[in-house]
């Protein structure tokens, strides 16, 4: 009996955390937690609080933070965001779903453990959160809380977070990584910290 409390628990964390449990909002009356089933046969995801807003074709969670990307190519972050990560342009948890507004047009969406990067339509990336280590590729360590382009990286096709670096690929085939870099991680055949996207060759 412990062990399945112990289970139901932590699975009930774990959706919390994502955003398929949210409390009670000003639509719910009863003092008690909802449950809002987010994943919907595993091929379409909802952002719910109180109402369904849009249909998201993606969602991300890493760290204590998470995002999902709309149909409609908007940007939904919530959770942590003691480093501005949610780009809300303050540092105020969230504890559902909430639009970043500063950003339309996404195509995608990438986390790291306290920064978030996401893709335009256009190509163009945009991060923001923690830059202790040059991790948003802005050339400078500044924290950033709301979405701000990397202005030295264009024609962007992916990118990818790691705990305090980042690296993305360009349609041309190219990968370009920068941050942190103690042990190597960006691939430059040396330990240098890089506050700018650098091509690994």
């Amino acid at each position: 009996m412990i062990k399945i409390i112990t289970f139901l628990t932590y699975f009930y964390n774990f959706l919390y955390r994502v955003g398929i449990i949210l409390p009670r909002t000003r639509f719910l009356s009863l003092k008690r937690i909802y449950p809002i089933f987010v994943l919907s046969f595993l091929s379409s995801v909802s952002i719910c609080y109180g109402v369904i807003a849009d249909s998201a074709r993606q969602l991300v969670a890493k760290g204590d933070h998470t995002c999902a990307v709309t149909m409609d190519d908007n940007l939904y972050c919530w959770g942590r965001n003691n480093y501005g990560q949610l780009g809300l342009g303050d540092n105020t948890n969230q504890t559902s779903p909430t639009q970043v507004t500063s950003l339309t047009n996404v195509s995608s969406v990438s986390l790291g453990a306290f920064h978030t990067c996401v893709i335009k339509t256009d190509g163009t990336l945009w991060c923001w959160g923690l830059n202790n280590y040059g991790q948003l590729g802005l050339g400078n360590t500044t924290q950033k809380n709301s979405p701000t382009k990397v202005t030295s990286l264009t024609n962007v096709s992916s990118v990818s977070l790691g705990y305090y670096h980042t690296c993305a690929i360009k349609t041309d085939g190219t990968l370009w990584c920068w941050g942190y870099n103690t042990t190597g991680q960006l691939g430059l055949g040396n330990t240098t910290q890089k506050t700018s996207p650098t091509q690994v060759t």
